[in-house]
């Protein structure tokens, strides 16, 4: 039968029968058919569109039907950018399995030489790759955006600054500006201004916005049920963290006498506001301010590897600063500080103190264990350092677990390529390993299915992320998610904040929704 699709509309290009989608580009029945997906991609059809759909429930599946359709009208080749090489791959992997000639069907990634790249350019259906491929592509010549009819942007929201998704949407729009913009995310963000940036930036018109309450969407959301576990710190680790504290307040102190930092901060000054702080000041040669900010950057970077992760990490962090062949000046000088010599003295005599959220972390398991015994549970972390204490309690524990992080070396520590991400991707999907503790890289798009528990080791201040992490569960079955946080320290001001902003965004999504 045909779907019709709205007012005005006469008719969808897409055949529904028996549930699924019938098209000459898909395979049969792959593609179930659920109305919201075929309304938007027939929207996205029409004009260039910002899709803003919930995790879990088909952003992918809309671009392909898109795909699909114009590639039946021999538009030109699609081209579907994700952020991550791990998520490239699993879109290629997707694509090969519900479109037809999918030996047509292209990954760009570090594997792929430059040359072999170039050859294959425009003679296939459809190309998946990583944004920072293409543009490396695109300023050496090596092909230009001509043969292309469609640019997919998944995770659009990253589209912003100097990301290489708005250099690829200005050429395209310079070179090919009749080829269709499809923009995918399930978090656009809290601000109206991020919002019409991205929008401008990829060259969108049309927004199509659905949050979980949506009239056509809401049957098919899965319950998560979201809860917050707080602990106490011991005071073993209260005695290492108190001379950062102190090295945190006394450099705050010379920020507000020069008028750098005015007001107070239940918390004091959060990670990003610093890191902010240090680059502005650096760029503006304002050294007088430029120390007393490098120096609170540091205290509370240490400070929270001790408060919200533990002793380990805080080791791990302060012996791989140390241990640079060429650090910078103001790592030297913050190594050199009072402050800083007492908490390596105190952490040199080997005080063994378990942060209280391992603990928390492996009742958390033995509870979802005890539910189902093959579950599967991914730990989301912010630091790499922080990942060899947690999976040491997770394996000690009994469960089978490993770590998912990306390609770069931090110090000695090797990355995981992206043969290493696959493997570690599929034996967990195949219920081989339990637990996944995983850095920022696991927190867009990867989709394993029946994820039964998200925990996030740490708060994060970003609405974006934590929307993200959450999405890693209740796609296809109920999940839930446990945020583990620290009382009295950066972790409840960055819940607090993620919460305002998710608020914010949530209202955002509803003026532009369905």
């Amino acid at each position: 039968m045909q779907v019709k699709l709205g007012p005005g509309s006469s008719g969808s290009p897409f055949v529904v029968a028996g549930g699924y989608v019938e098209h000459p580009y898909l395979k049969p029945n792959q593609v179930e058919a659920r109305e919201f997906q075929l309304r938007v991609a027939e929207r996205a059809l029409e004009e260039n569109t910002l899709v803003v759909v919930p995790t879990g429930l088909g952003k992918t599946l809309i671009a392909v039907l898109v795909a699909a359709e114009l590639l039946k009208r021999k538009q030109g080749t699609v081209l579907f950018l994700a952020p991550t090489r791990p998520l490239a791959v699993q879109h290629y992997e997707t694509m090969q399995r519900l479109l037809r000639d999918e030996g047509l069907i292209q990954l760009y990634t570090g594997g792929v030489t430059p040359k072999r790249r170039t050859e294959l350019w425009g003679k296939g259906i459809l190309v998946v790759a990583t944004p920072q491929t293409i543009r490396n592509d695109l300023e050496q010549g090596r092909y230009d955006l001509r043969p292309l009819g469609l640019v997919i942007f998944d995770e659009a929201h990253r589209a912003v600054g100097d990301y290489a998704y708005v250099e690829i949407a200005r050429r395209l729009r310079f070179e090919n500006p009749r080829a269709r913009v499809l923009g995918l995310t399930a978090s656009p963000g809290s601000k109206r201004e991020r919002f019409d940036e991205v929008r401008q930036n990829l060259g969108v018109l049309g927004i199509e916005a659905r949050d979980p309450t949506s009239e056509d969407v809401v049957e098919h959301v899965q319950h998560v049920d979201v809860e917050t576990r707080f602990v106490d710190l011991p005071p073993t680790i209260r005695r290492v963290a108190r001379p950062f504290h102190e090295l945190l307040a006394l450099n705050e102190a010379k920020l507000r006498q020069l008028g750098i930092v005015k007001g107070d901060r239940p918390y004091g000054l959060g990670r990003g506001e610093l890191v902010k702080l240090v680059q502005g000041l650096g760029r503006q040669g304002f050294f007088a301010g430029l120390y007393p900010a490098a120096m609170a950057h540091y205290a509370r970077l240490s400070l929270d590897y001790a408060e919200i992760y533990g002793l380990d990490a805080l080791k791990r962090h302060l012996d791989r600063m140390q241990s640079k062949k060429d650090p910078k000046r103001n790592e030297k000088s913050f190594l050199n500080t009072p402050q800083t010599r007492e908490a390596v003295e105190l952490l040199s005599k080997g005080i063994e103190s378990p942060h209280p959220k391992h603990g928390l972390l492996l009742q958390l398991l033995e509870e979802t264990a005890r539910k189902r015994p093959d579950f599967l549970a991914i730990v989301f972390t912010q630091y790499r350092d922080t990942i060899p204490s947690i999976l040491q309690a997770v394996t000690e524990a009994g469960h089978t677990g490993e770590r998912f992080v990306g390609q770069a070396a931090r110090g000695e520590e090797a990355g995981l390529d992206q043969a290493g991400q696959r493997d570690v991707l599929d034996r967990f999907a195949r219920r081989e390993l339990r637990v996944l503790v995983s850095t920022s890289i696991g927190e867009e798009g990867i989709d394993v299915p029946q994820v039964d528990l998200v925990v996030f080791f740490d708060a994060v201040p970003s609405e974006i992320r934590a929307i993200q992490r959450r999405g890693r569960t209740g796609r296809t079955v109920a999940g839930r998610v446990v945020v583990l946080v620290t009382r009295n320290s950066a972790d409840e001001g960055a819940l607090k904040a993620a919460e305002r902003k998710e608020d914010q965004m949530k209202r955002l999504v509803r003026r532009f929704g369905a």
